[in-house]
């Protein structure tokens, strides 16, 4: 997993799109625009813009997306699809131009399609001083797929801020196969973390696992 797509929802400003192209442009593979399909003058212009600056000033791919949004159900089953064939990819969205009903359906399709671990989520503030990380939105369907056992031992390492799996398997009274599955389950999910001292491997959560404990409570 090499390639980072960025996407991101276009209205008639791209000020929020050159932010993001400033910033990811050398990382990025390929540039993907979201727009309504009823389009004005404004979001054509701004589109072309887009697509002369990355062409010939950074030679990058660029692909417009154009969805009717006047119906949010086929937006989001589209998006869904678009984002589903995008299989090895890091996706980077960027939902902050356009409607709002454009960057809630693209967050919501992304979210459902894009494993947590490789999409990340940003949104910059009106005056481009500061840019929200919204990652952790993706985690939150992370707590129906994890298993009952495994979100315990989940909770166990936040309590216990670093531990390993012997003082695990005391603790929960389980067999340390039991224990050691359940590591996997959340390392395979990117909630916790594991370093190696001696011969002991240490497991703590990071910030991801500490919002998933919270949201499962």
């Amino acid at each position: 997993m090499t390639d980072t797509i960025v996407v991101f929802t276009v209205g008639f400003d791209t000020k929020f799109q050159f932010k993001t192209i400033l910033e990811q442009g050398q990382k990025a593979s390929k540039f993907v625009a979201i727009i309504n399909s009823d389009k004005n003058e404004k979001t054509i212009s701004a589109i072309d813009t887009l697509k002369k600056f990355l062409s010939e000033y950074l030679e990058k791919p660029f692909e417009t997306l154009e969805i009717d949004f006047s119906k949010p159900e086929e937006a989001f089953q589209t998006l869904v699809k678009y984002f589903s064939n995008l299989k090895e990819n890091k996706i980077l969205i960027d939902i902050s131009g356009g409607m709002r009903i454009i960057g809630i359906i693209t967050l919501i399709s992304a979210i459902a399609a894009i494993e947590p671990r490789r999409l990340e989520i940003l949104i910059w503030t009106e005056d481009l001083k500061e840019r929200l990380n919204l990652s952790f939105l993706s985690y939150v369907t992370l707590k129906i797929s994890l298993s009952n056992f495994a979100l315990q031992v989940l909770r166990a390492i936040i309590e216990n801020e670093a531990i390993n799996l012997t003082e695990l398997s005391k603790k929960l009274n389980k067999p340390k196969p039991s224990v050691y599955r359940a590591i996997k389950e959340l390392l395979s999910n990117g909630l916790i973390e594991e370093r190696i001292e001696g011969r002991k491997h240490i497991y703590q959560a990071n910030p991801k696992g500490k919002v998933i404990a919270q949201l499962s409570r």
